[in-house]
Order: C-alpha cells, then structure tokens, then sequence
C-alpha cells in the first residue's frame, strides 16, 4: 500500500461523537464529487450528534433513513472571551474545517432511536443549493417562535 501526502483542501465534516454510550457511530463517509454526508449510527433513545466543519452561511438538508428531509441551519456559538475580543470582529476563516479559537460552526442533530434497544440509522446531509438556500433560511427563522421575554 502507498500513502500520498498532498497540500489540497478538505472540506469534509467532521463528526463530534458525544461522550455517551446511547450513540455509536458506525461509519462516516464524504463524497467529494456530490458534497455529499453519509453517517452510520447504532442508536438507543434520543441522542445529540453533532456535525462541524460546516459553511456557516449554508444549509444543509438532512435526511435520516426513508424520513423526509429537513432544512437545518448551521449554529454559531462563541465563548464570552470571543465576544469581548478584538479579534470577534474580525473573523478570518479561510476554511471550512479550520479552528476559530473560541466558535464553534455545527449543526445540532438529534436522532432518535428506540426507547429499550439500539437501532441502526442512517443519516445523509447535503448543502442545498445556492438557489434553494434563501428561502431555506427564511422559513427556518420564521419556525423560530418571537422571544417576549415572558417565561411560558
């Protein structure tokens, strides 16, 4: 076998298995001709996982197994010391993998599994289209409810 080394870019996902034993992942694979995620998980209950390594300005459709698809936007967090930084106002990111020291680019998955035994699912994310991605994000933020600083 031979290992090639090269300089180019990857723009694959990276996969955050949380530190739990409700959620295995199985295999995760990145077609780069499509763009798109193809993730394997044994699942018991209702487990977070979480994708990075994503445009923050995108949308992803994700799909598990024969569901429908459903439009996520990407979450942004930063911490405190970010926020009051210098540099939080000017963000320098040339890459979709590349660390920003204090944010955090993913989206917030739940997959939902039985409630006594694990299940397998499979779960495939792809960035929508350019075309498709204004209106994606609108009715994502119109699913928001308003905040009115009431306690429900």
């Amino acid at each position: 076998m031979t290992l090639r080394f090269r300089l180019e870019a990857n723009e694959a996902p990276i996969v955050r298995q949380p530190s739990n034993k409700g959620l295995t992942v199985l295999d995760a694979r990145f077609d780069p001709k499509s763009g798109d995620t193809r993730i394997t998980v044994r699942v018991c209950r209702e487990q977070p996982l979480r994708v990075e390594g994503v445009d923050p300005e995108g949308v992803y459709s994700v799909q598990v197994d024969g569901e429908p698809p459903r439009n996520m936007a990407v979450r942004t967090t930063m911490t405190i010391q970010r926020k009051l930084s210098k540099a939080a106002a000017n963000p320098t990111t040339r890459s979709l993998r590349e660390q920003t020291s204090g944010v955090t680019r993913f989206l917030d998955l739940m997959i939902e599994g039985h409630a006594d035994h694990f299940t397998q699912h499979t779960i495939r994310i792809r960035r929508l289209p350019p075309a498709e991605e204004k209106p994606a994000r609108f009715a994502i933020l119109a699913g928001i409810p308003k905040r009115t600083g009431r306690v429900v």
